[in-house]
């Protein structure tokens, strides 16, 4: 893109979710000292979680394990889980520990869908409709 040319939409998008959206967070569950950090979600991982999921359908137990390796990163930024350990998570892993794990990556998608989209941030002015 040259120096004059207007930003294109999705540049403007891009930068307005990058500038808005927060920092890594993390848990560290009590009993275990696993430590598990995410990212603020992003349509495309709510898509890889939820996908399938009906509206009335109830929260499966799938959707957790999903949650983990679509979202938990250690340390370092790396992920904490593959697809391929679906099958373990979900037969292998206490259900509750999993529980404790995804519950504030979950809590954290449900205060961002409660958030004021009309909500000044960092100076911003709210957008006009």
């Amino acid at each position: 893109m040259s120096d004059g040319a207007p930003k294109r939409t999705i540049d403007l998008l891009i930068e307005r979710f990058r500038a808005t959206r927060g920092g890594r967070k993390s848990f560290t569950d009590g009993y275990t000292g696993v430590t598990v950090h995410w990212d603020p979600w992003t349509l495309g991982e709510q898509d890889r979680v939820f996908f399938d999921m009906g509206k009335a359908e109830a929260f499966r137990p799938l959707r957790f394990a999903r949650v983990l390796i679509v979202k938990a990163l250690d340390d370092d930024g790396n992920a904490m889980f593959a697809s391929a350990d679906e099958t373990e998570l979900l037969a292998e892993v206490d259900p509750g520990m999993i529980k404790r794990l995804v519950e504030p990556i979950l809590a954290d998608l449900n205060a961002d869908h409660g958030a004021d989209p009309n909500k000044k941030t960092d100076g911003d002015e709210p957008p006009k409709h």
